[in-house]
């Protein structure tokens, strides 16, 4: 009777554990892994989650918290500077014997310092040294430390603007990809369409094989066609990705309204507005400002510098008597001459504030080229979209016709292939002309210094 009941129950729980395996299994993939269901992502999510993952954000970000930990270091200048010390000594030397001596207030004519024997001396010392003048060295440091957070800000804008320049680009792409898939799709159903045709006129005797043969080779162009074009979309689904700091394999649906606002401005205010507002001007101006601030502080060297100083010890023998002793003093430090360290310091920060005013002239330069370019882009690829819509109302029309004369025994089966191919071409051309505009249109924002969106 109790055996029964064990197997029941045994057999019970092995009910169980296949019921789970199954059920496990139904939701399992092929691989063995659960499938992540796609998430919906619009180009500003994209943005928004680009910022938050993005390494190259956070690296500008701690450089800006760093800089700003810089102002702290330079404004300690204006601060006393406390120190504690602790020292022994031990020592038959006469000098230092007759002076641990007196600081232990116990002199005596009756030691004999030209031959004195070993003296201990423990040593606490509290010292104090307050900067009076320092020839504007410590308020000269403050400024390029208040002027490397500004341009640190500078450069966390200019990656920002960057990051989500790349991002807008590569959601783009996705999208570019997605619909040159579709093109490819639709050109496959075409040519087998094309191919059905032309087996139907074979079989009735109006076509010879060459055409089913001649039809047949261009259904394996388009289906090639159309598998490089799946795996360019899986590669440009793995850049944005990869650009918005996730996993290469988390799926996303994105958004084809997803759009660039527009930006209506003649060449020489897009060229103006950017030499106005790029980061990367900015950056460079305030890298001039702490050029032109170093220059300065390399000749406060020739400046003297002026301290307080303060100490307060305790001398003993044995820490059983313990005998107290202060000064206060000015000192004043004066570099007369240092081997001609401090002119080749001037003439280093000299030449390395030329080389920044080179290199902002340079930047302005490029900026204003690229400013340029964006805005030219933009013309071509609405020109570009004007030319490719005409082109493929031309190419469907010119197809139709074509198909209509070959069933009707009046046109080669080569017209038919070669007006697919050109209306796959004018598709194709259509699709990325009215990507590379909005593309363009990131470019020409980030080109003026405003944020794509």
């Amino acid at each position: 009777m109790w055996w029964k009941c064990g197997y029941l129950i045994a057999l019970a729980l092995i009910v169980a554990v296949l019921s789970r395996g199954i059920s496990m299994g139904e939701g399992a993939g092929p691989g063995g892994g659960d499938h992540q269901a796609p998430e919906q992502l619009t180009l500003q999510q994209a943005l928004s989650l680009a910022l938050q993952h993005s390494p190259d954000v956070a690296a500008a970000e701690r450089r800006l918290e760093a800089a700003r930990a810089l102002v702290g270091e330079a404004e300690a200048g204006f601060y006393p500077k406390i120190n504690v010390s602790e020292q022994y000594t031990d020592t038959n030397n006469p000098v230092g014997a007759f002076m641990s001596v007196l600081n232990q207030r116990r002199f005596s004519f009756d030691v004999d310092f030209n031959h004195p024997r070993p003296t201990e001396n423990f040593n606490t010392r509290l010292s104090l040294t307050q900067p009076l003048f320092s020839g504007g060295r410590t308020v000269i440091a403050r400024r390029i430390a208040r002027t490397t957070v500004e341009r640190s800000a500078d450069d966390l804008r200019r990656v920002h603007h960057h990051l989500m320049f790349e991002v807008t680009q590569a959601y783009f792409v996705v999208l570019q990809a997605q619909e040159l898939v579709t093109v490819q799709r639709e050109a496959v159903a075409q040519v087998e369409a094309q191919l059905a045709l032309a087996k139907a006129r074979f079989g009735a005797g109006t076509a010879v094989r060459s055409d089913v043969l001649s039809v047949d080779v261009r259904l394996a162009e388009v289906r090639e066609e159309l598998i490089k074009a799946q795996n360019r979309l899986a590669l440009s689904q793995a850049a944005l990705n990869a650009i918005l700091g996730v996993e290469l394999e988390r799926p996303f649906v994105l958004s084809p309204e997803s759009r660039v606002d527009a930006l209506e401005a003649r060449l020489e205010e897009v060229r103006k507005a950017a030499l106005e507002r790029r980061p990367e001007v900015a950056r460079l101006r305030k890298e001039r400002v702490i050029g032109e601030e170093r220059l300065r502080l390399a000749r406060a060297e020739y400046l003297p510098t002026l301290n307080v100083v303060a100490a307060y010890d305790l001398d003993s023998q044995n820490f059983s008597r313990l005998e107290d002793s202060w000064q206060v003093g000015v000192a004043l430090h004066l570099n007369l001459f240092d081997g001609f360290a401090t002119a080749a310091k001037v003439h280093q920060a000299r030449h390395n504030l030329e080389e920044i005013k080179a290199l902002e002239r340079r930047l302005e330069l490029d900026i204003q080229l690229e400013a340029k370019e964006a805005f030219l882009s933009v013309q071509e690829a609405r020109d570009r979209i004007r030319v490719a819509a005409k082109s493929v109302q031309q190419a469907e029309e010119s197809l139709r016709i074509i198909e209509t004369r070959y069933r009707g025994e009046i046109a080669l089966v080569t017209e038919v292939i070669d007006a697919q191919v050109a209306l796959t071409g004018a598709r194709t051309r259509l699709v990325t002309a009215r990507f590379a505009e909005q593309i363009a249109l990131a470019r020409l924002r980030r080109a003026i210094g405003g944020p794509v969106q």
